[in-house]
């Protein structure tokens, strides 16, 4: 495995980290599909359990992975995050045949605060503005598929019924990035769904304490509304949080919730199915 941190800003706090599968036994012609991974953390810090166990949940499934770093805290001021996802996308392609990566095949998986981020890219990677900013185009910077857990995608439908210190104990540390005590409008990207936002695969549990599940009831509305492909998966239980829960990302919980698993091999068997390739 290809397995190295790229730093993305000079002083590190913004970083990529590869988990490439077969260096030592690489093909000519053969490349695998890409999965960008975003942890959440409330844009004040990155989830160190929705981020490499991600990536090697869907290394397991034939996916070559990079985990994103992103900006967090003061630093997270709009349109600093959607900047650094997009340049990633565009890095992932840009060097495909050094990774090995279809760059037809790209996807972007972000959880919580990191779907917020992956939503924004699916929903405005069309903004000339970005491209411009990224000295590159449009098409280059957009994913073939985004991949949403429990995702805040619209700022007005958060945080239930919580008060305010349940809500920061939940956050964690850091509390709630710039970018959402903004509160940008960009960050609610269910409003800017359109006929050229990416397909989604949107999963959520219906108990979710810190992002009530209607976020993706509006989310997958909105798609259809737009005429755009998406799945939508809402399970009846679930903390907020979860990840992949399994053994990688939670390795002393030993009562691992099946049905919150059950969301992996559903997006695998998606993201096949959207990128024509073979079960």
């Amino acid at each position: 495995m290809i397995h190295e941190t790229i730093d993305l800003k000079d002083d590190g706090r913004v970083n990529l980290r590869t988990y490439v599968l077969d260096v030592y036994r690489r093909t000519k012609g053969v490349t695998r599909p890409a999965v960008i991974v975003c942890p959440g953390g409330g844009y004040g810090h990155i989830s160190t359990s929705e981020g490499e166990p991600a990536a090697l949940t869907f290394n397991q499934l034939g996916y070559n992975c990079f985990v994103l770093s992103y900006s967090v805290g003061d630093y997270s001021e709009y349109p600093a995050p959607l900047d650094e996802v997009a340049s990633v996308v565009a890095m992932v392609r840009d060097r495909a045949d050094e990774w090995q990566v279809d760059p037809d095949k790209v996807a972007v998986l972000g959880f919580s605060a990191g779907a917020s981020l992956a939503g924004i890219l699916a929903t405005q990677w069309h903004d000339p503005e970005l491209a411009k900013r990224l000295g590159t185009t449009s098409e280059h910077v957009r994913p073939n598929a985004c991949l949403l857990g429990y995702a805040p995608s619209d700022l007005d439908h958060m945080w239930s019924d919580l008060d305010p210190e349940e809500r920061a104990a939940l956050v964690g540390e850091g509390g709630e990035g710039k970018i959402l005590r903004d509160k940008t409008p960009q960050a609610s990207f269910a409003n800017y769904i359109d006929e050229r936002t990416v397909p989604m695969f949107i999963w959520h549990s219906r108990t979710d304490e810190l992002v009530p599940c209607v976020n993706a009831l509006i989310t997958a509305t909105a798609m259809e509304r737009a005429k755009v492909p998406f799945e939508l998966h809402l399970i009846d239980a679930g903390h907020h949080g979860q990840s992949v829960d399994n053994r990688i990302s939670h390795p002393l919980d030993d009562d691992c919730d099946v049905s919150i698993q059950a969301w992996v091999p559903l997006a695998d068997h998606w993201l096949r199915r959207r990128f024509g390739m073979a079960e």
